[in-house]
């Protein structure tokens, strides 16, 4: 069975002092012991880059961005993506690190 990962889960899986750090652990190695295709889509990581780079103080990750980034491509590296339209989430992922200028008042 294929079955995606959520963003919540992939975010309790990283923070390790979370209290439910242990059952997304669990949860995605006893899937993957069940034969389960466990895939990532680019909404849970869109979802994720928001809470993982949030500070602390709005129940966010406080990571950074090359830290998000680095972890993103952990989970890309351990579970297949299944692609929006081609070229969508790549190009989510340069504007994500790209630098922001306002133009106007």
């Amino acid at each position: 069975m294929t079955i995606l990962i959520d963003a919540n889960v992939l975010l309790r899986f990283i923070q390790t002092t979370s209290s439910q750090h242990l059952e997304a652990v669990t949860a995605i190695a006893k899937l993957n012991d069940q034969g389960h295709t466990l895939n990532i889509v680019p909404q849970s990581l869109y979802e994720f880059w928001v809470a993982a780079t949030r500070p602390l103080a709005n129940n966010g990750l406080e990571l950074s961005l090359a830290e998000c980034d680095q972890t993103i491509d952990g989970f890309l590296k351990a579970f297949p993506l299944l692609e929006d339209p081609a070229g969508l989430f790549t190009n989510w992922r340069a504007l994500t690190l790209a630098p922001i200028t306002f133009i106007g008042s």
